[in-house]
C-alpha cells in the first residue's frame, strides 16, 4: 500500500472547534458523558478537607475517620415485610444469589436502587460446567485448574485469598450450568467461545448482547418466586442486640422507610463504588483522576457503607478496572485506539510504555496524570506503513470512520501541518511535545527504547507530515474489594475478626479475591463468573440453612 493510500484523510478535522486539549471546557464535557458523578478531578468536589489534604484518612481503620460515622437508626418505618433472604442490588452476583435462594425454598426480596436490572460486560467462564463440556468434548482437568489458579494469584499480585478463589472454582460448574440452563431456557443465544479450543481458559461463553439484558430476562423469569423492588435503594442495615444483621431498611421512590426482615441472612452486592469521590480518594488515590466510567453513576458504594457501619472491616487490599476508551458519549470503537503509539498527557510529556496491556498501563498512568483525564497519541502520514509492519492493518482508519471521529462537539483526532501547530490545536506545550516526539524519533533511529523499554517492533520516526493527535481516554471501569469477606463471603467484623451474623458480601463490594492493580481480566471471563458463581452459592446456601 502506497502512504496515501493508509494515511489518515488530509482534511482538517477541528476547524473551528476549541479542543479539549485547552482542558477548561473539557473537564466539564467528560463529566457530561460519564454522569454527575463523573469527573474524578485530583481534588474531588465532594471530598472532604481530609481527602484532599491527604490528612485524616485511614484506608483500614474506619472508626478514625469521620466519613464513616454510623447515621442514627432510621425511624418512622412505614412498613415492615418479613422474608428469608435480603439480597441488596440486582446485577450479575445479586441476580444469581436471588435465584439460587428462591429455587431452594427461601422467600427472597431484592432490593435494587436502580430503576432496572444493571450489570456491565458480556464473557463468562464455565469450566467443567456440563453443556461446556459436552461442546469441547472434554474436562479441563485439576493440572489445568490448578495451573489458572496459580496465574490468577500472580496476576493478582499474591493478595488473594486461596480459599475463596478455590471456592470460585469449586462452584462454577453448578452456577454457570444454571446460568445456561435458565438463559437458552427462556429463549437467550447463547455464543460458545473458542469451543474447539485445546485451551483450558477457552471453557466460555458469551451472553446475548450485554449482561444487563441477560440477567433482567432471568429477572422476569423468577418474577414469581422473588420479589424485585426497583427503585428501592437500602439505606441502612438492622441489627440486633448481639449485632447481628436481621435486615434491611430501604425507601422507595415516594420517599416512604419500609422495613425488611430476613430471617436467614442478608446479602450485599451493589456493584463498588466509583461514582464516590469520597471513597475513591480514600481506598484508590492513584485512581482520583481518571473519570468514573462506571454506570449508572449512582454506583456509589452504598452496600460498603452499610456493612462498614454494621461492623464490617475493610479489605486490606484492593483492585479497579481501568478502560482505554474515547469519550464516554462518542461510538466510534476501532482497533487504532489501543495501538501502541507515542502517547503524551496534557503537559505533551510521554509518560510511559504504550505497549503495555491495560492492566499495567493504570500505574504510569496514574503517576502521570492529566488533569482533564485526556491523553493524545501521537502520529504522523506514515503511520499505516508502520501498523502495516507490525500486522494491524484492521487499525488503519478508513474515510467512514474518520468522519465519525470528526463528528460531535468533542473531535477524537486533529491534523496539522507540524508539530508547533498541532500542539496549539490540542492545547498541550509547544516547545514541550516538540521536545518529546524529537526524543522519539532519537530512540526510534537507535532502534530501543532506552526511556521505558517497549518493544523496538513498537518504535517509529514521527517526521512526514500531516501530524495527527488522537483522543485517549483512562476512566475507572470498576472498583473492586470494599469490605473483608470469610472464604464463605461473609462479612468480616472489624473488632472480633469473625464472621457477621447474618452479613454477606458478594461482586465487586467483595474483597479477598481481586487485589492487583486492575482485576485480571485476561480473556477468563473471571470477574463476572466469580460474581455469578459466588451470589449462586451464597444464595443456595442461605435457602439450605
Amino acid at each position: 500500500m502506497s502512504n496515501e493510500s493508509q494515511s489518515v484523510s488530509r482534511r482538517n478535522f477541528v476547524v473551528g472547534r476549541a479542543p479539549p486539549g485547552a482542558l477548561g471546557a473539557a473537564a466539564g464535557t467528560v463529566a457530561q458523558g460519564f454522569g454527575a458523578r463523573a469527573a474524578q478531578a485530583a481534588a474531588p468536589s465532594n471530598a472532604s478537607d481530609a481527602a484532599t489534604d491527604g490528612e485524616g484518612l485511614y484506608p483500614n481503620d474506619v472508626d478514625k475517620d469521620a466519613y464513616f460515622t454510623k447515621p442514627a437508626a432510621i425511624t418512622g418505618v412505614a412498613e415492615t415485610y418479613d422474608y428469608d433472604v435480603i439480597v441488596i442490588g440486582a446485577g450479575a452476583s445479586g441476580v444469581p444469589c436471588a435465584c439460587a435462594a428462591a429455587d431452594n425454598g427461601a422467600k427472597v426480596v431484592v432490593l435494587q436502587k436502580s430503576p432496572r436490572v444493571y450489570s456491565h460486560g458480556v464473557l463468562f467462564s464455565g469450566w467443567n460446567a456440563p453443556t461446556l463440556v459436552q461442546q469441547k468434548g472434554s474436562e479441563v482437568s485439576d493440572e489445568d485448574i490448578a495451573a489458572m489458579k496459580a496465574e490468577f494469584m500472580e496476576l493478582s499480585h499474591y493478595g488473594a485469598q486461596p480459599g475463596l478463589l478455590n471456592k470460585v472454582f469449586a462452584e462454577v460448574p453448578e452456577a454457570m450450568e444454571w446460568q445456561y440452563n435458565e438463559l437458552t431456557g427462556i429463549g437467550q443465544q447463547v455464543m460458545f467461545m473458542g469451543a474447539k479450543s485445546d485451551d483450558p481458559k477457552a471453557f466460555n461463553y458469551m451472553v446475548p448482547a450485554q449482561v444487563s439484558r441477560a440477567y433482567a430476562s432471568i429477572a422476569d423469569d423468577y418474577a414469581d418466586k422473588v420479589d424485585f423492588r426497583f427503585s428501592t435503594p437500602a439505606v441502612q442495615l438492622v441489627q440486633n442486640d448481639s449485632g447481628a444483621v436481621t435486615g434491611a431498611i430501604a425507601q422507595d421512590s415516594d420517599g416512604n422507610y419500609l422495613q425488611f426482615n430476613a430471617s436467614k441472612g442478608v446479602v450485599i452486592a451493589t456493584g463498588g463504588y466509583g461514582g464516590n469521590a469520597e471513597l475513591v480518594a480514600r481506598w484508590m488515590p492513584a485512581a482520583t483522576t481518571f473519570p468514573n466510567g462506571c454506570y449508572p453513576e449512582d454506583n456509589t458504594g452504598d452496600g460498603a457503607m452499610m456493612a462498614i457501619w454494621a461492623g464490617a472491616a475493610v479489605a486490606p487490599l484492593k483492585s479497579k478496572k481501568i478502560d482505554i476508551r474515547f469519550y464516554g458519549t462518542h461510538s466510534a470503537r476501532t482497533d487504532i485506539e489501543k495501538q501502541p503509539f507515542l502517547m503524551v498527557n496534557d503537559a505533551g510529556v510521554r509518560i510511559g510504555n504504550e505497549g503495555a496491556t491495560e492492566m499495567e498501563q493504570n500505574n504510569f498512568v496514574a503517576r502521570n496524570p492529566s488533569e482533564s483525564g485526556t491523553y493524545y497519541c501521537i502520529f504522523d502520514a506514515n503511520y499505516g506503513d508502520w501498523l502495516s509492519s507490525i500486522g494491524q492493518d484492521s487499525a488503519i482508519l478508513d474515510d467512514e470512520k474518520i468522519a465519525e471521529y470528526e463528528g460531535g462537539t468533542m473531535p477524537l483526532l486533529w491534523e496539522a501541518g507540524s508539530i508547533e501547530e498541532l500542539a496549539g490545536k490540542i492545547g498541550v506545550d509547544a516547545e514541550a511535545l516538540a521536545a518529546t516526539v524529537a526524543r522519539y524519533n532519537e530512540l526510534a533511529d537507535a532502534g530501543a527504547d532506552a526511556d521505558f523499554y517497549k518493544d523496538a517492533k513498537d518504535l517509529y520516526r514521527i517526521d512526514t507530515a500531516p501530524y495527527y493527535a488522537m483522543v485517549r481516554q483512562y476512566t475507572i471501569g470498576g472498583t473492586l474489594g470494599a469490605i473483608k469477606v470469610t472464604d464463605d463471603c461473609q462479612a468480616v467484623s472489624r473488632t472480633t475478626g469473625e464472621g457477621i451474623e447474618g452479613l454477606y458480601v458478594i461482586g465487586n463490594d467483595m474483597g479477598g479475591l481481586q487485589t492487583g492493580q486492575d482485576y485480571v481480566w485476561h480473556d477468563y471471563g473471571f470477574t463476572l463468573t466469580s460474581a455469578c458463581a459466588l451470589g449462586y452459592a451464597v444464595g443456595r446456601d442461605l435457602a439450605k440453612a
